[in-house]
């Protein structure tokens, strides 16, 4: 953990690596998909919709939450519940 070596203790480190764990989640769940469209576009069945839940989650994660995030930075709980609830449903969706 990067200044870790201090004797304070900031909850910043403590989001930033629960950020980063939901992100690690959430390419796991990216990489499914993508192994999922892979197979079924060798046994050449239709995969629109693995295609669609990815247009889905870049438009969520990239417009909703920079959105989210720009008009209320000082709550990062908040955020981060919201991005961990969508993290939990991505993934179940993919599974």
């Amino acid at each position: 953990m990067i200044n870790a070596t201090g004797e304070e203790f900031k909850w910043e480190f403590i989001q930033t690596s629960i950020q980063a764990n939901i992100e690690l989640v959430e390419k796991v769940g990216i990489v499914t998909l993508v192994e999922c469209y892979f197979k079924l576009s060798q046994t050449k069945s239709f995969n629109m919709h693995i295609g669609v839940l990815l247009l889905a989650k870049y438009f969520v994660s990239g417009l909703v939450f920079k959105t989210v995030d720009n008009a209320k930075p000082e709550e990062q709980w908040t955020q981060l519940m919201y991005r961990a609830a969508f993290c939990v449903v991505f993934v179940q969706v993919c599974k």
